[in-house]
């Protein structure tokens, strides 16, 4: 099990608990420490990545949708051929 730090921050309403895995993002594997920022090139290599997924998936849904009405035509051919 891993062992995560947690930083205890007394403020004017109570205490706040602070975790640092809440700043893991899991898409590029490491954790934002707040000095990074998020610059424009970023944003919109992330965008075209994401419209590619996107697309990709869209792609193969319509392969598997094509299959499948190709399997059902198949099999009501083989049924009719059979029956009559």
């Amino acid at each position: 099990m891993k062992h995560y730090e947690f930083h205890v921050i007394d403020d004017e309403d109570g205490i706040v608990i602070y975790d640092e895995s809440d700043d893991y993002f899991p898409g590029d594997g490491r954790i934002f420490d707040g000095t990074d920022e998020l610059d424009m090139d970023y944003i919109l290599e992330y965008e075209k990545q994401q419209e590619a997924r996107k697309a990709a998936e869209l792609r193969h849904q319509r392969w598997i949708s094509a299959g499948v009405i190709a399997c059902v035509i198949l099999y009501i051919a083989l049924v009719t051929y059979i029956a009559f």
